[in-house]
């Protein structure tokens, strides 16, 4: 049970750290790597036309030895109508300094294993989704596209499903810019900063702070990411210990002190999710933490928002917890159903699901479903269909003030019992800290 203790009105407070990292002011060009992915820069004006590369089906892959960009300047990656995504690399060894213009009409991936900074001037022209990564490489059903070394690009065609972070300490990716994109925006690095603005007009926002030495399974549309193990022949030949450090902060951590704003915006972390101010993340918020050990989280942790302060509870979520707030219009039950499938076919069986709620003797509210034992038999299809997404021992914690008092409390929670197959934990008086006359530990 990692979720905090709670009172009546959730008696919990947390403690949210931002840590300032300063970015560099001087940017690099961008060049060309003396290899033969086929990259062809060429300089014009203010402008870095990047043409030629090497084309796998509907990929497109460069080879940079340097990437950044000075305030004013602009990348233009020009590709023909049958590409759907572009591969970049940056194979020097320095961070990728970025406060100009990045444009591109397919999806675009940026791959540097020793940092990604977005300064004040950074901005998007993506026509589709945007992802940048400090991971080491790029797989795809037939094979992997290496930050360094070769690449067999024939291999390389259909869509990226993993990313791999062979270092113990992966890179950060630092934003000070405005990024804007009508598609999907993915940042996925050792930490995450935002002190700018993240914005998706029309797709979803992904902020990930994985572990090191781990694999990064891509998610399908609506899925979650998830974490395995990298076998030991793929560690083999990826060595980057002799990189510079140039970009450190809180391992693991995605901290935000400018707008993140989505339809649907994910944030991940091996560390913790710090926003300076809650209501800079905008979007229908979900926030998975990864576990001590840097495996994927089992459990769920369901936030009514009549909660006291159920954004702290949503950001300060302890490890190995997925956790998403169920705002007073939704039909909290269907979206329990819903992210339980979602996060079962992603990460695997859940060994708990916590529901934090305000309730009474026999009740208790999700969204705008009142639950009771006298109408709880109108969820019985959605209620059998969490036990799908649980383990055999699992656990169902109701944290909701007297919900278990009484006989009718007891058939209520007899009945979720019954229907999801769990063991269900609910209270018979104020839930929470006993510091505060509470019952809980």
């Amino acid at each position: 049970m990692r979720l905090p203790s709670l009172s009546c009105a959730v008696l919990f407070c947390s403690a949210l750290k931002f840590t300032v990292w300063t970015a560099p002011t001087i940017a690099q060009s961008i060049m060309a790597a003396p290899d033969s992915t086929g990259t062809i820069i060429q300089h014009n004006g203010n402008t870095y036309y990047i043409q030629g590369g090497t084309q796998a089906g509907a990929n497109l892959f460069h080879s940079f030895q340097e990437f950044g960009l000075s305030t004013g300047e602009i990348a233009n990656f020009l590709s023909n109508p049958t590409v759907n995504n572009i591969f970049g690399r940056v194979v020097g060894g320095s961070p990728s300094i970025i406060d100009g213009l990045i444009q591109a009409n397919p999806n675009l991936y940026l791959m540097n294993p020793a940092g990604i900074v977005f300064g004040a001037g950074a901005s998007l022209n993506v026509g589709g989704d945007f992802t940048a990564t400090t991971s080491d490489r790029i797989g795809f059903e037939n094979g992997w596209f290496n930050a360094i070394g070769a690449n067999d690009y024939a291999a390389l065609v259909g869509e990226p499903n993993q990313f791999a972070f062979l270092q113990a300490h992966p890179r950060a990716i630092l934003n000070q810019g405005n990024l804007q994109t009508e598609g999907n925006l993915s940042f996925v690095g050792g930490s995450i900063q935002n002190q700018g603005q993240i914005v998706s007009t029309g797709g979803n926002i992904t902020l990930a702070a994985v572990p090191g030495t781990r694999l990064v399974n891509l998610a399908q549309p609506g899925m979650l990411l998830s974490l395995d193990l990298p076998n030991t022949a793929l560690n083999q030949g990826a060595s980057l210990l002799d990189l510079p450090d140039l970009l450190t902060g809180p391992v693991g951590d995605v901290a935000i002190a400018g707008e993140v704003q989505g339809e649907q915006v994910d944030l991940y972390a091996a560390g913790i999710v710090s926003p300076t101010d809650a209501d800079l993340v905008q979007g229908n918020t979900r926030v998975v933490r990864f576990t001590v050990l840097g495996e994927n989280p089992d459990q769920a942790v369901f936030i009514d928002a009549r909660a006291d302060s159920p954004e702290q509870l949503l950001f300060g979520a302890e490890a190995g917890t997925v956790s998403q707030i169920i705002e007073r219009d939704e039909d909290g039950v269907a979206v329990i159903s819903e992210q339980l499938s979602v996060i079962s076919k992603s990460v695997g069986e859940l060994d708990s699901v916590a529901i934090v709620a305000e309730g009474n003797e026999g009740n208790f509210w999700l969204g705008n479903d009142w639950l009771r034992a006298e109408n709880i038999g109108d969820y019985a299809t959605q209620l059998q269909s969490w036990g799908e997404a649980l383990t055999t021992n699992a656990d169902i914690l109701l944290y909701s003030c007297f919900t278990a008092l009484g006989a009718t409390g007891e058939a209520l929670v007899n009945s979720i019992a019954n229907l999801t197959g769990a063991d269900v934990a609910a209270s018979v008086n104020a839930t929470g800290s006993s510091n505060y006359g509470a019952d809980w530990l």
